[in-house]
């Protein structure tokens, strides 16, 4: 923990936070799709590709560049070299899962969809995908493996081309056959979403905001509870005087924290942007001081039904001022919980040398008593802090004073940046393995691609591993990089030692326990298909697999190296 110099640094330059969070979700996307494909035999391992776009983010991940402090002028390169490492880990999941899928049983009425899940747990988020209506058609029907249709609804629409979203539950590290069938009109299915321009509620929650477009109130329907403290609101909190001289992009001084922020009251315009079966969603417009903000408060109805995401655009351009969103509950809570990635610590209140704190992708705050608490998860941002027992915050942007020295600093950030936020409840204590599969859920999303028809001898979805114990997760799925097994790399989540086993689907051949760096350092224990894992509490264990061959192997992609004659090497 960082106690007053480099506070800022989990916040400023939010755009390298965001594509540095968008690339190791990728990563782990394309290495999963890779050892599917590779084990079947339909496409190698690509591991130059994978360690050179790994090796690019990882250059980036010092100080001061990912942190934010580098000049400007060092953005232009790491940007650049973001956007590459996006675009080959994007490459190598679609080639990963199209050639899965090419054995996959894709013979349908409609059109097929091939939906990956690269997390290890089940994962019910809803699924987009582009599709273009055939002449006369204006609406679509979409159907699960088993011939069950699904919720859906079109989100956008650019005359016939539109995209479709729609209910999904995606079996762990996992390829499943969808269909869309194009229809006039799709008949109406049940929904417990309900939406007005101030109110929005699903079977769970009841969300009303206030003539700011604020949550003044969010009710758990399941056990009665208000999150929300009585005459405050979860909002926007927007703190002047941001005043940091000696080192404006590297501090957050504790000082502007202690300040009562306010929140954007101008030029409120609040509609109903989505009222669907499966998703709804109020938009709030507004703005402060030459910004702009548009926040989407969505709720579903058979999907991740127990998170409300808080979709949000920002056109930053305010001077001196640091954003955060507030979440003042209606409990008492001494401490809050932040995730690490592979663990989680609990924190109390700010103090004068410990109050803006880190966190990855959830911090919990949970009543002293046990009965009740609330997760706020995000997909791209880290700083945090906690001022009282009732209230946990969330930095979204920090653009400080500056004086003569590192005086471009006093426009970091402005400009456009996308981001969610969400809010998740719970009965009882803090089930971390949960906030942790909610929060993967969020940031890691499932990918979609339409796909040819055609017969297929591995069925309708094909599931490459998966665990009996929620508490033990995968976080990692690659070839070993001396080509010989694949690698698995495990951790605990619940801070307490554990037992499980990690499923494959086929008999293991070997097992060995290997290191950070695949040296062996142990025997593993296994039996047919499954690997035993015994852990101690957010212990991380790696093992090294050899799997038997594929009682339906893919043939191997057929490819030819082309000669393109050039006369410049450039990068854009």
């Amino acid at each position: 923990l960082m106690d007053i110099h480099a506070t800022g640094c989990y916040t400023s330059v939010a755009q390298m936070k965001y594509l540095n969070r968008r690339n190791e979700q990728m990563a782990g996307a394309a290495e999963g799709a890779s050892v599917m494909a590779d084990w079947f035999g339909g496409v190698k391992y690509p591991h130059y590709t994978i360690d050179e776009a790994w090796k690019r983010i990882i250059w980036h991940q010092f100080h001061d560049d990912l942190t934010g402090t580098s000049i400007p002028e060092a953005y232009r390169y790491s940007y650049n070299d973001e956007y590459l490492s996006l675009n080959q880990f994007d490459n190598v999941v679609r080639t990963g899962m199209m050639s899965v899928a090419s054995a996959m049983n894709t013979d349908v009425k409609g059109t097929p969809v091939i939906v990956y899940n690269p997390i290890s747990t089940v994962n019910r988020t809803p699924v987009e995908v582009e599709y273009v209506l055939p002449f006369g058609m204006n609406d679509v029907t979409v159907y699960d493996k088993g011939g069950k249709r699904m919720k859906s609804q079109i989100v956008k629409r650019q005359a016939n081309v539109v995209t479709v979203l729609f209910e999904s539950e995606a079996a762990p590290m996992s390829l499943s056959v969808y269909e869309i069938r194009p229809v006039k009109k799709a008949g109406a299915l049940a929904t417990s979403l309900k939406v007005s321009e101030n109110t929005i509620e699903n079977s769970i929650y009841r969300l009303v905001l206030d003539e700011n477009g604020d949550i003044a109130s969010l009710v758990d329907k399941r056990c009665g509870k208000e999150f929300v403290k009585k005459g405050e609101s979860f909002s926007l909190a927007l703190f002047g005087n941001n005043k940091s001289y000696s080192w404006p992009a590297w501090e957050i001084i504790k000082k502007v924290l202690d300040q009562k922020p306010v929140t954007a009251t101008e030029n409120v315009a609040v509609s109903i942007s989505e009222n669907g079966p499966l998703r709804a969603s109020i938009k709030v417009e507004r703005n402060f001081g030459g910004s702009r903000f548009v926040q989407e408060y969505t709720m579903t109805d058979g999907a991740t039904d127990e998170r409300i995401d808080v979709r949000m655009y920002i056109d930053w351009k305010s001077k001196g001022t640091l954003l955060k969103v507030a979440f003042p509950v209606s409990f008492d809570a001494k401490n809050a919980t932040y995730d690490l990635g592979i663990a989680n610590i609990s924190r109390g209140n700010n103090t004068e040398i410990a109050y803006e704190t880190y966190g990855h992708q959830w911090a919990d705050i949970t009543a002293d008593d046990g009965s009740y608490g609330v997760t706020i998860m995000n997909d791209c941002k880290y700083g945090w802090d906690k001022p009282d027992d009732n209230t946990l915050r969330l930095t979204l942007l920090h653009t400080p004073e500056t004086g003569e020295w590192c005086a471009n600093q006093a426009t970091q950030d402005f400009g456009e940046h996308p981001l969610t936020y969400s809010i998740v409840g719970h009965q009882g204590p803090l089930s971390s393995a949960k906030a942790a599969a909610v929060s993967d859920a969020l940031n890691q999303k499932k990918i979609a691609y339409l796909a040819p028809k055609h017969k297929g001898t591995i069925g309708k979805e094909f599931v490459m591993v998966s665990t009996d114990n929620p508490a033990i997760r995968v976080k990692a799925l690659k070839k070993a990089q001396n080509g010989e097994g694949i690698v698995v790399r495990t951790y605990e989540l619940s801070g307490n030692a554990a037992s499980g086993k990690i499923t494959f689907p086929a008999d293991i051949l070997s097992a060995v326990e290997v290191n950070g760096i695949e040296e062996t350092i142990g025997e593993a224990s296994f039996s047919g298909n499954t690997l035993n894992v015994d852990v101690a509490g957010f212990e991380p264990k790696s093992y090294r697999v050899q799997l038997a061959a594929p009682a339906h192997p893919i043939a191997p992609a057929e490819y030819e190296n082309l000669s393109l004659p050039y006369n410049e090497k450039a990068i854009t």
